[in-house]
């Protein structure tokens, strides 16, 4: 069977754009006043577990209202996003004279659209800006963090590509709920569904992406912060610098034989909700590690 490989690189791109947003853009935003002066551990640890919850509450309250839909979910989403920068977008007096000068004709579509861009461009300038001065300062570490995290990446999305079709028989049921769902219904067998079903269904209700291609690639689009995750774990547990990095390397790299060893890893890249609830798993343990740290701190100090 011929595959058409460029039609489904395309459904990748949508399903990781839709998970960057949904995951990482709209957490970020909203909560930007709490999340100023954080640092990034905390912002990643922040997005990764508090969305996952906010996701899940809105979808199933949205569906014990009756009024489970995408409309319902733009509203909330999109809404919410445009409430955060109410301040921002508010009219001042400068911009009511720049909307009056286009309205009128002063104000050229060259000379309008030369002034959003030039706004867009300082606005990328000043967020880059950020990014260089947090990557600059341990750039090698970050550096091969990102090597082995986008290996990580491609080695598990691999079989995907090759073979776009679910590898667990249980990623049909997980289908079909996630599917109700989109058809309003909330419970559509006993407690399910959780987390993972009602952000794949987020996803497929604000970007319209297809509900197969979500199953088939957010996996490996999650498996990303499961990585991420698991570094920010072990940076607790090391006091070498790379030494969570090589730990990763060990994890993606080692092949050791044994039936179930496989079949844990080849799970991985399938979105179910034991596979996709790891990166919180990893960060409760780290975050208990923090405070099991202080804690001895400060008994030290009272002595």
């Amino acid at each position: 069977m011929e595959i058409n490989l460029g039609y489904w690189i395309i459904e990748y791109v949508k399903v990781f754009l839709g998970y960057g947003f949904l995951m990482f853009l709209w957490p970020s935003a909203v909560f930007r006043k709490y999340l100023k002066g954080k640092s990034a551990t905390f912002r990643f640890g922040f997005c990764v577990s508090a969305q996952v919850v906010i996701v899940s509450t809105v979808v199933l309250l949205l569906g014990l209202l009756h009024i489970l839909n995408s409309w319902t979910m733009c509203i909330f989403f999109f809404g919410t996003l445009i409430w955060a920068f109410w301040d921002e977008l508010k009219l001042t007096e400068e911009k009511r004279k720049k909307i009056k000068y286009f309205v009128t004709g002063t104000l050229g579509i060259k000379q309008c659209l030369l002034q959003c861009s030039q706004a867009i461009v300082s606005a990328l300038k000043r967020a880059l800006g950020v990014v260089w001065k947090f990557y600059k300062q341990h750039w090698l570490e970050y550096t091969l963090l990102a090597v082995t995290v986008i290996y990580g990446m491609i080695y598990f999305s691999w079989g995907a590509f090759h073979d776009p079709s679910y590898a667990f028989s249980d990623a049909y049921t997980h289908h079909s709920w996630i599917y109700q769902l989109a058809q309003g219904v909330p419970f559509s067998s006993g407690i399910y569904p959780e987390g993972m079903h009602c952000f794949v269904y987020a996803v497929y209700a604000l970007f319209g992406v297809r509900l197969y291609s979500c199953m088939l690639f957010l996996p490996v689009i999650n498996l990303a912060s499961t990585l991420l995750a698991a570094y920010c774990f072990m940076k607790e547990i090391f006091k070498w610098r790379y030494s969570a990095i090589l730990a990763l390397l060990v994890l993606l790299t080692l092949n050791i034989p044994g039936r179930y060893i496989i079949i844990s890893i080849a799970r991985m890249q399938c979105a179910l909700p034991q596979e996709f609830a790891f990166p919180q798993v990893f960060l409760c343990a780290m975050f208990l590690l923090r405070y099991l740290k202080s804690d001895k701190h400060i008994m030290r100090k009272g002595k």
